[in-house]
C-alpha cells in the first residue's frame, strides 16, 4: 500500500469537501507485462474497505516511488505539493481557480473599430479541463464551494456551453494550470458565438455596449453583478460529471 497525502475536492451530494484517505496499489506480472491497479482506501471504524477501482500508467508509478524517496520528499514529508487553487483533479476532469494579473491584458480585436489590448481589474475565474475541452466561467473572490453561482465569463469565442473556441491553441493534461488558464487570456479574442457577455449589451452583437464597458473595467473592479449567472458549481459538477454527458 502506498500512502498519499490529502487532496480536497467536492462531493456532488453535499458542498462539504472531501479528502481523499490512502492509496492502495496492486501490482501484477501476466505474461510478462506488468499491470497495476489502485483502490481508494475508505476507513469504516476497524475494517476499511477498498474502493474507485482504476488502472494506473506504470511510468506514473515509477515516477510516484522516485518522488517518495527523493530529497523532497524527505526534507517536506510530503508526498507532492498540491496546488490549493485545483478544486478537482481525476481522470475525467480538471477544475481550478484562477485570477489574471493586474498586469494582464485582455486582447480583443474583432475589426479597428473595435479592438481593446488593456489590463483589466479582473475577477476570479474557474475553468473546468476535460479531454480536449476547456471551459470558463466568472466567480467571486473567495474559493467557492458547490452552492456558489457561476455566472459566463465576459468574453467573445465563448459557446452557449461555457465552452471555449480555442482555434488553433493545443492544450493537454500535461500542461500546468497557469499554462492552459494564460492558453486562452493571452489569445486574441474576436467575435461572439451567440451569448451576450454582460446584462448591458442588448444582443450578442453590441460591440460598443462592450467596448465601453472594458474601457470601465481597466480602471473598476468587474463584478458579478454586471454579469450574466448561469448555474450553480454544483449544477455543473452534477452535469460534467454524469456518463452520459461526456459529449457536451
Amino acid at each position: 500500500m502506498i500512502c498519499v497525502d490529502p487532496q480536497e475536492s467536492f462531493s456532488p451530494n453535499n458542498n462539504q469537501q472531501i479528502k481523499s484517505k490512502q492509496l492502495a496499489m496492486l501490482f501484477e506480472c501476466i505474461n510478462s507485462e506488468v499491470y497495476v491497479t489502485s483502490f481508494d482506501v475508505e476507513l469504516h471504524g476497524a475494517y476499511p474497505s477498498l474502493t474507485n477501482e482504476r488502472v494506473l500508467n506504470v511510468d506514473e508509478v515509477i515516477q510516484w516511488i522516485q518522488s517518495v524517496q527523493s530529497p523532497t520528499r524527505q526534507l517536506n514529508n510530503e508526498f507532492r505539493l498540491h496546488d490549493e487553487r485545483i478544486l478537482i483533479d481525476n481522470s475525467y476532469i480538471r477544475m481550478w481557480v484562477f485570477t489574471p494579473s493586474n498586469s494582464d491584458c485582455l486582447y480583443w480585436k474583432l475589426s479597428d473599430e473595435y479592438s481593446f489590448i488593456h489590463p483589466l481589474k479582473w475577477c476570479q475565474f474557474l475553468f473546468i479541463q476535460r479531454a480536449n475541452k476547456l471551459h470558463i466561467y466568472a466567480i467571486g473572490k473567495t474559493r467557492p464551494s458547490l452552492d456558489t453561482m457561476l455566472y459566463r465569463a465576459p468574453f467573445p469565442n465563448i459557446y452557449a456551453e461555457n465552452n471555449i473556441c480555442l482555434g488553433n491553441v493545443a492544450i493537454d493534461r500535461s500542461m500546468s494550470i497557469d499554462e492552459v488558464s494564460y492558453a486562452y487570456f493571452n489569445s486574441i479574442k474576436t467575435h461572439s458565438l451567440g451569448e451576450r457577455f454582460i446584462k448591458k449589451m442588448k444582443n450578442h452583437c453590441d460591440y460598443d455596449c462592450y467596448l465601453k464597458w472594458l474601457e470601465r473595467k481597466s480602471i473598476n473592479q468587474i463584478q458579478m453583478s454586471e454579469l450574466i449567472p448561469y448555474r450553480t458549481l454544483r449544477n455543473v459538477v452534477e452535469k460534467f460529471t454524469h456518463k452520459d454527458n461526456s459529449n457536451v
